[in-house]
């Protein structure tokens, strides 16, 4: 899974979908990966309202999760032995995988933030975990959509600096 995540792999991430719904009883078809990952984060106690899931790579514009609804499940996966390598394995700002490039020079960020990003044309997000200046812990995720006419980059950098200001918080 750590491949998966550092690099971005989307062909492997729909085999990890199909192999959670294996885990969890499920067939190991799109749809019991789909059921599985509702299951498992209604039993978690995150709501699953206005969840959608159409692929498991998120690749499809026509899936849609609450940026509040996935700052809950990286909150919930610190916390849980059996996910709590999963936060482990994010890249980190500044030094591996898609974040290797993006907060560099961000001082107090560089190396305090792991996170996945995704990107499709006009839509960006990144979610994670980002550690404040005095230690702790702090779950996140942002998300805009529909600014295909805004440069990608301007954008990129507008969420790393949300980032940037959690990082730098006391």
């Amino acid at each position: 899974v750590e491949s998966l995540v550092v690099t971005s792999d989307n062909e492997a991430a729909e085999v990890v979908l199909r192999h959670v719904g294996l885990a969890e009883g499920e067939p190991g078809s799109f749809a019991g990966g789909a059921k599985a990952v509702e299951k498992v984060l209604d039993d978690a106690g995150i709501g699953v309202k206005g969840l959608v899931l159409t692929d498991g790579s998120g690749l499809s514009r026509k899936n849609r999760i609450a940026p509040s609804t996935l700052a809950l499940v990286v909150a919930r996966a610190t916390t849980r032995l059996r996910t709590s390598s999963l936060v482990t394995d994010l890249p980190v700002g500044g030094f591996s995988g898609t974040l290797k490039n993006r907060f560099a020079d961000a001082g107090a960020a560089r190396g305090s933030v792991r996170a996945k990003t995704g990107t499709l044309t006009g839509v960006h997000a990144i979610a994670g975990l980002v550690t404040t200046r005095s230690g702790a812990p702090l779950a996140f995720a942002v998300m805009t959509d529909a600014t295909k006419d805004i440069n990608p980059f301007v954008t990129q950098a507008a969420l790393d600096d949300l980032a940037v200001a959690l990082a730098d918080l006391p």
